[in-house]
């Protein structure tokens, strides 16, 4: 159930991958770092969230989102031979990333309202 509280809704949280992401593009090694924006509630009918405080909550997910993009670009990356492509792929990018986040953030008592990926940089 969406609660009404300013500490169950969290909006345009900002993240990005607080290090580089190697990834191994056609032979060569890049590094690349995603930014984006995500809005979220507490569910409580998912799960009892785990974290309390609100700087926890954004904290947790904002580790949770660095650590899917990585994952998620290192299963797109093996299918492109140039990373300048990932650019023109980042609407997938968004929807794989939120697919793969979705289930640690309802396991959280989480639940994505909005997710978004706005850069991807050094490429």
């Amino acid at each position: 159930m969406r609660g009404n509280s300013d500490d169950q809704v969290f909006n345009d949280v900002l993240w990005a991958t607080p290090m580089p992401i190697m990834l191994l593009i056609n032979s060569q090694m890049h590094q690349l770092r995603v930014k984006g924006l995500c809005s979220f509630f507490k569910d409580e009918s998912l799960a009892e969230p785990t974290a309390q405080g609100k700087d926890e909550v954004i904290s947790q997910a904002r580790s949770l989102l660095a650590s899917a993009a990585t994952d998620v670009l290192a299963d797109i990356s093996r299918n492109i031979s140039d990373p300048s492509k990932l650019i023109d792929l980042i609407d997938e990018i968004s929807s794989s990333l939120r697919d793969k986040s979705e289930p640690e953030f309802n396991a959280r008592g989480l639940q994505i309202s909005k997710l978004e990926i706005h850069a991807i940089e050094g490429l």
